[in-house]
């Protein structure tokens, strides 16, 4: 037997289809407002999941009861259902900070520190390259975990792209520098660390990454 506590953001899906991903009976799941009348399905040994909602970057917290796997499957699992667009956050058992999680996005299984903030809006991820042999530096560009605070930032450039703003960032990852370049422009200028669109774009409020060729060639906008 396996239980676990888990965070879950949606994204377009339906919360039925993540509860059959995992092989577990809609009849076996509820909300802790509304708590099952009959457990019944304990003593048979049944999958389960109790969940209530929740705000910031995940829709839901799930505590769920597995009879018929363990640890190292669930980690399997959880890992191919993010490929549907669920992004999944467990707490790392191992670790001595109650910070600390299992990141599942994308298909993909990253160490993410995660800090609260109050008991509302508890979740700000910040993933960084932990145990997992996958470097944040190795995702594909435009993973916005690229974008989030990490020793990756020391040895990976970034180029940011504001669309609203229409203005493009270069992070300088050896220099540790800043530049700053408007739609169509050739040259570009250094801007302070404290430049208030900057900080906006990297923290991924306004800002996308985009490649290097698209930041050299201006990024005309999309017709």
């Amino acid at each position: 037997m396996v239980s676990r506590s888990l965070y879950i953001h949606l994204g377009q899906n339906p919360l039925e289809d993540f509860f059959q991903a995992l092989s577990i009976p809609l009849a076996n799941c509820w909300f802790y407002e509304n708590p099952a009348a009959d457990h019944s399905f304990y003593y048979r040994r049944e999958n389960s999941a109790s969940l209530a909602y929740v705000d910031g970057d995940f829709t839901h917290a799930i505590d769920v009861d597995f009879f018929d796997r363990d640890w190292r499957t669930l980690d399997s699992q959880l890992t191919d259902i993010s490929r549907l667009g669920f992004l999944i956050a467990v707490p790392d058992e191992d670790s001595q900070s109650p910070f600390v999680y299992h990141l599942y996005k994308d298909g993909l299984r990253l160490y993410a520190d995660i800090f609260g903030e109050n008991q509302v809006d508890i979740f700000k991820t910040k993933a960084t390259p932990g145990p997992n042999p996958i470097a944040i530096e190795n995702l594909e560009i435009g993973n916005p975990l690229r974008l989030g605070a990490g020793p990756h930032w020391n040895k990976l450039d970034l180029y940011i792209d504001d669309s609203f703003e229409q203005i493009m960032f270069r992070w300088d990852c050896k220099a540790h520098k800043v530049y700053r370049k408007l739609y169509g422009e050739k040259s570009e200028r250094e801007v302070p660390h404290s430049n208030k669109l900057w900080a906006e774009a990297k923290q991924g409020g306004g800002g996308s990454e985009i490649t290097k060729a698209a930041y050299n060639k201006g990024k005309p906008v999309d017709r």
